[in-house]
């Protein structure tokens, strides 16, 4: 699932079936901030500062005042396609999400 899709799914479904969301190069927020107040669970934001197609400051860095529980994590150098580029530190970022103590929301 894209970001997006990710959104609207907690937005629609809820987070019942989900206890935490990665977001990794997201959307800009003003395209689902009807949907961003209804994410209840913890969130991960991880995305480059270097992305030039959707550049960090309109996007990620928006979120974490539009979101509950949202943790930033900036990639430095990251572009775009920040999954094959740096794909050992959006692994390294998940692996901390997901092993840290579960809090619910």
């Amino acid at each position: 699932m894209d970001t997006g899709e990710v959104i609207r799914y907690l937005s629609r479904f809820g987070s019942e079936r989900v206890s935490r969301a990665a977001l990794i190069g997201v959307v800009p927020p003003y395209l689902l901030k009807t949907d961003l107040p209804a994410i209840d669970v913890p969130t991960v934001v991880i995305h480059g500062d270097a992305d030039r197609i959707l550049p960090i400051d309109p996007t990620a860095r928006r979120l974490p005042a539009l979101t509950a529980d949202c943790e930033p994590v900036e990639i430095a150098g990251a572009p775009h396609g920040l999954l094959w580029t740096h794909g050992a530190e959006v692994n390294a970022a998940l692996l901390a999400f997901v092993g840290s103590p579960w809090r619910p929301s």
